[in-house]
């Protein structure tokens, strides 16, 4: 993702200062509403809270967007339905990784909500217990499926909480950033790169900057890191015995633009889903709907998160991909709605949904 480098900067020291966020929330009625306890909260126990993207939008006070489709949620399925929802992010520990899910995870159900609205499902109610919204006496179940490239953007918004930091300044120049080549990059490996991002990234730089004055080269390995520097230009490897992650900063001095690129091509092969991957995601979906459910009342949704480039081949193909779902869930018990998202985020781009029933 492409952002201007940030010129209004917080200093490490006002970090956690409450105040500073609040003058520029409180001019959002509606992000006051639903999020001022949300956002004291992250406030207090995230060593750096500006790694949360609304919280580098309160700083910037550019919240209008957020507004108005809070606005717009709350008439389509009610306060309190919106209420509930977002007070689940008050339960999430003090990662900005799982906030940062979790906070996806609810806007797609609030999709689902809206959604299942259009569906003929009137008079929804946010539950707690085995599911997500109850309606005629259906209870609906709504997962998520996210791609690979949700990893690379908790990656992205953990390096832009720190190029926010005043002091940061290091890490500013390096302004465009390219993740080209990894392997496995699941859960616990990213736990592993997040944490050197945090405790030892800045660190490094500052090394780098010292050393590469009088040096054409920099080169250390160490701790399964590998970096590699020379003037304008850093290649840092993160290695462990089954995965790695090469990530570059480049500086380009002539732009003011913050560039995060990965190579990271989703479930797709070229232009095509991989359907392997996605009935495996799908598999692991529907063992957690059959865990608790009573299949005479229950109904699942399943959201499947798509990058926009591929949003047109699955419009085109989307005869064959429903054929094929639907033949695969054919011995089903209960009904099951298959929502393409072209992207999570705040705002109602059109759906591609069916039922297998």
């Amino acid at each position: 993702m492409i952002d201007l480098i940030p010129n209004l900067l917080i200093s490490r020291k006002d970090l956690k200062n409450f105040a500073i966020y609040l003058k520029n929330l409180v001019k959002f009625s509606f992000v006051k509403k639903y999020f001022c306890d949300i956002c004291k909260n992250w406030i207090e126990k995230l060593p750096n809270p500006l790694e949360i993207d609304i919280m580098r939008l309160i700083l910037y006070s550019d919240l209008n967007y957020f507004d108005e489709n809070l606005k717009k949620y709350e008439n389509e399925l009610g306060k309190e339905n919106l209420k509930n929802t977002f007070q689940e992010l008050l339960n999430e520990g003090c990662k900005s990784e799982h906030i940062l899910r979790k906070f996806h995870s609810l806007v797609s159900e609030i999709y689902a909500g809206n959604e299942l609205q259009k569906e003929g499902f009137k008079d929804l109610k946010k539950i707690k217990s085995y599911g997500d919204w109850e309606s005629k006496g259906k209870i609906i179940s709504v997962k998520t499926i996210f791609d690979l490239s949700f990893n690379f953007e908790i990656i992205e918004n953990v390096l832009k909480g720190l190029i926010f930091i005043k002091e940061n300044i290091i890490l500013r120049k390096y302004n465009n950033v390219y993740i080209g080549e990894y392997k496995n990059l699941n859960y616990l490996f990213l736990e592993k790169i997040l944490k050197f991002i945090r405790d030892d990234l800045i660190k490094y730089f500052t090394d780098i900057e010292k050393n590469i004055q009088s040096n054409i080269f920099y080169k250390i390995e160490k701790d399964n890191v590998s970096i590699f520097a020379s003037y304008g230009y850093v290649l840092i490897e993160i290695h462990d015995e089954n995965s790695f992650i090469k990530i570059n900063f480049e500086e380009n001095c002539e732009s003011n633009l913050y560039n995060f690129r990965t190579s990271e091509n989703s479930f797709a092969i070229n232009e095509k889903f991989d359907l392997i991957k996605i009935k495996k995601k799908i598999d692991e979906k529907i063992n957690d709907f059959n865990k608790n459910i009573c299949k005479d009342n229950f109904i699942g949704w399943i959201n499947i998160c798509i990058h926009p480039k591929h949003e047109s081949y699955i419009k085109n193909n989307f005869k064959i991909l429903k054929e094929e779902l639907k033949d695969y869930l054919k011995l089903k018990e209960y009904p099951i709605y298959f929502c393409f998202l072209p992207k999570i985020g705040f705002d109602f781009k059109d759906p591609i949904i069916f039922e297998i029933n």
